[in-house]
């Protein structure tokens, strides 16, 4: 590895790693394991973390254990990349800010469950002219997820695909905007009723929103939720929850 940093002893915290070139490595570009002990508040910034000529990596960075938390990835280079130009195999907390994840299996990998994690203003794909991923550009593998947003990324040109949700998670998931995905559709509902109208708006698998119109509508939220979730599911195949923080919030999400 061209990095390893393992909590195999003790815990590890407040690690800085910055302007690091990790190239040509023979398994990981970076391995982080927070299985036994916490990994926390580790930076990575303008690390180059990739394959070459003669080395291509299982993945640019790895990280993985369930103590694993707080880390932020800021202009991260990763291409020529077995599997994943970054793999998140466990932990919660991570933001991807920025960087360019290309020619890999899938730019951003992250393993069901995992949750509190961010990705904006990043290149996965061939946005800035590098070579597709042969996957996805961002791959959230099936599992409950939870809080994510995956947002105003350039996820155009993969092989595969532009972004893959499987997330479960009730709380809040969100993916849109992002260049080269064409979001599923959800529905609001508009009128004096529940299944009166519903009209189709581009805000990812899971969102908040708003009663429309001047109905005046007051409800009891689990009634009219019960209500308009049966419609939805009946009429589009989609799935309705209440997320409880506001009277007139609903959350769609896909089936």
């Amino acid at each position: 590895n061209g990095l390893n940093m393992t909590a195999s002893t003790s815990t590890i915290g407040s690690v800085y790693v910055r302007n690091t070139y990790l190239d040509q490595c023979v398994t990981y570009g970076a391995y982080i394991d927070g299985t036994t002990n916490a990994i926390a508040n580790i930076v990575f910034e303008n690390v180059w973390a990739c394959g070459g000529p003669t080395r291509t990596p299982a993945n640019g960075i790895y990280v993985t254990g369930a103590n694993s938390k707080e880390m932020y990835f800021y202009n991260v280079r990763a291409r020529l990349i077995t599997n994943d130009g970054m793999a998140l195999a466990a932990g919660q907390g991570y933001r991807i800010i920025g960087g360019q994840f290309d020619n890999c299996r899938d730019g951003v990998r992250v393993a069901g469950g995992i949750t509190h994690v961010g990705m904006h203003h990043a290149i996965a794909g061939t946005g800035a002219g590098g070579t597709a991923n042969s996957g996805y550009g961002v791959n959230l593998l099936a599992g409950a997820t939870d809080y994510v947003d995956i947002s105003h990324n350039d996820l155009s040109g993969n092989t595969t695909g532009a972004l893959f949700n499987g997330a479960t998670g009730t709380n809040s998931i969100n993916i849109w905007p992002n260049d080269g995905y064409t979001a599923p559709t959800i529905y609001t509902g508009q009128g004096s009723a529940p299944t009166t109208t519903f009209s189709s708006t581009p805000h990812g698998t899971k969102g908040k929103f708003y009663w429309g119109g001047n109905t005046g509508l007051s409800y009891d939220e689990a009634n009219k939720a019960a209500a308009i979730g049966t419609a939805l599911s009946t009429t589009y195949g989609l799935i309705v929850r209440a997320p409880g923080s506001s009277a007139s919030a609903l959350q769609v999400g896909g089936a």
